[in-house]
């Protein structure tokens, strides 16, 4: 019977508890973005933080379960909003493997911004991530 109290013992570490707090990252490369669409519009990826797991570490593991890639060295940006920090990263190499988060993904540029449905706090995290000016 130890086995049983040992295997559910594990169980209970296993389950991580999202805090309130979340990370995004505005993966770019050549002046692309990366972003993927669910139900409320197109979303940056990322997601919410386990407890005990920096807003770093938690920004590596949504973007890796949510798109399959892993990013290397995000850079914090200044930009926050409410409970959000955001991050820049280079877009990796690999193939975007979505999560059932989200329906599909594609690259844009700045100025295609205007033409798709996005959060404008979002837009304000992806002009600090590119070098340019509110």
């Amino acid at each position: 019977m130890e086995y049983i109290r040992k295997f559910r013992d594990f169980l209970r570490e296993e389950k991580k508890v999202d805090t309130r707090f979340s990370s995004k990252a505005v993966i770019h490369k050549d002046g692309f973005i990366l972003l993927l669409l669910n139900d409320m519009g197109w979303d940056l990826p990322g997601g919410h933080v386990h407890e005990g797991e920096s807003a770093k570490a938690g920004l590596i593991r949504e973007v890796r379960e949510e798109t399959g890639l892993t990013i290397k060295d995000p850079k914090q940006l200044q930009f926050k909003h409410k409970n959000k920090t955001f991050f820049s990263a280079a877009l990796p190499p690999g193939e975007v493997t979505l999560s059932n988060e989200h329906s599909k993904h594609s690259l844009y540029k700045l100025d295609e911004l205007s033409d798709i449905k996005i959060s404008d706090f979002f837009v304000s995290a992806i002009k600090e991530a590119l070098g340019e000016q509110k």
